[in-house]
């Protein structure tokens, strides 16, 4: 059987990985990539019900060591508080039907794993590139979420705008992405740039901002958010993160 540990070779993730391991009490396992996932990622995550945890890889495609921190940033922000996945009506908002939904999620979800693997010391800037060159394209060519009514077609692109501009991209990408977006959808922008900010002001989210922040974002795209049930780990460690932040700095 496979673990992540096979896949790191820096020791600053071998010491925070002992202390994530140590704290779920097993080893992550690596395991191949489901293929449902491959359309949005290279690596992942996953979290089971006995509090464990998967590394998804696919085969002849190692991650890097940026995208390992990234991985195991995602179990340390669980251990941390963060809901391990959150469901309307049963179904996961990873997994929902509309886009925007998945992209309000991811981006809440995503704010404070980006900020803490900045914190760890790499940089996932070039890891970013194809996805910012999609989303650049699409904003070039006016197609994204172009059919919407104009009521949601403008949230819908903001938030889509502030899932790119808050990634740890480079400047010359997050550049091309803003000026194509001042001179196609300058409105998404204009509320794009005010998530961007709320975010930044404030990275780290306890579990209760977090969920006020993803209720926030799935309000702004007309998401009813009743049935909105987050779910955690059975054993969690308010500021594990300053934990690993110290393990890496040894």
């Amino acid at each position: 059987m496979k673990t992540m540990r096979g896949f790191v070779t820096d020791d600053r993730l071998h010491r925070a990985l002992d202390e994530v391991e140590s704290w779920l009490g097993c080893e992550i396992k690596a395991v191949p990539m489901p293929e449902y996932h491959r359309r949005y990622a290279t690596v992942g995550m996953s979290f089971s019900k006995t509090n464990g945890c998967e590394l998804w890889y696919i085969e002849d495609e190692p991650p890097s060591q940026a995208a390992c921190c990234h991985e195991l940033a995602h179990a340390v922000r669980w251990i941390d508080g963060d809901p391990t996945f959150c469901s309307i009506h049963s179904t996961p908002l990873g997994k929902a039907p509309s886009p925007p939904v998945k992209q309000a999620w991811t981006l809440v979800q995503h704010i404070p794993v980006w900020h803490l693997v900045k914190e760890m010391g790499f940089d996932e800037s070039e890891e970013q590139n194809q996805f910012m060159e999609n989303l650049i394209q699409e904003v070039s060519q006016n197609s994204l979420y172009c059919d919407e009514p104009p009521d949601l077609m403008i949230p819908f692109q903001a938030v889509a705008l502030a899932h790119g501009l808050s990634r740890p991209a480079t400047p010359e990408k997050l550049d091309s992405l803003r000026n194509a977006a001042k001179d196609r959808i300058p409105k998404a922008l204009e509320l794009a740039d005010a998530i961007v900010l709320a975010f930044k002001k404030q990275p780290q989210l306890s579990p209760k901002e977090f969920l006020d922040a993803l209720t926030d974002l799935l309000c702004l795209i007309r998401t009813p958010t009743e049935s909105l049930q987050p779910s955690f780990l059975s054993n969690t460690c308010p500021n594990f993160r300053l934990r690993i932040l110290a393990a890496v700095n040894l």
